[in-house]
């Protein structure tokens, strides 16, 4: 792609990460994010530079932290409320603790991210529409429902420019012609 359609790639996730901010959310630097995301955003929501977040279905109720270089694509859901009835029968707001993805995971479309799950770590990958209930660890892949370990993986993808995927890379398209 040339400069021109990357520009106006990145004038519109620019100004939907501006709204995203003025919503009272914390965005970093080449976020590509969905404009119904940043419509509902607020403090609670925390994200890192060069992610792709193609899904506007975050329980933004309590704190979602997303580190930098983790791509989230379409249909993915992350709830982080849940209720319960104790034996009252009361029925009431159960609260978890604020929900932290780790540079370089994947969560892969339409998986749902329950809220017992607190840590999605450093370079997981979540199996398209998978069910995770549990916390992951550094490298795995998960799938199913419920998502079990399927294997490690070693790559981080270090050099993967996450925005270039939607063409969202002009500051890196600017610093690669000098």
């Amino acid at each position: 792609m040339g400069f021109v359609v990357r520009l106006r790639t990145w004038l519109k996730f620019y100004a939907i990460r501006k709204i995203a901010v003025l919503h009272g959310a914390k965005v970093g630097n080449n976020v590509n994010m969905s404009l119904r995301l940043a419509m509902k955003a607020n403090c609670n929501l925390e994200i890192g530079s060069d992610v792709v977040i193609e899904t506007s279905e975050i329980d933004l109720r309590d704190k979602v932290v997303i580190k930098d270089h983790v791509i989230i694509n379409k249909h993915v859901s992350i709830t982080r409320l849940s209720h319960f009835i104790d034996d009252n029968h009361e029925f009431t707001t159960r609260h978890y603790r604020p929900l932290v993805i780790e540079s370089y995971s994947w969560l892969a479309t339409g998986c749902h991210v329950l809220p017992s799950v607190d840590l999605i770590a450093k370079g997981s990958v979540i199996g398209a529409y998978s069910v995770l209930t549990k916390n992951t660890t550094e490298m795995d892949v998960v799938a199913g429902n419920p998502a079990k370990v399927i294997r490690k993986h070693s790559t981080l993808f270090e050099d993967l420019v996450v925005c270039s995927l939607q063409g969202g890379d002009l500051m890196y398209y600017i610093k690669s012609m000098k």
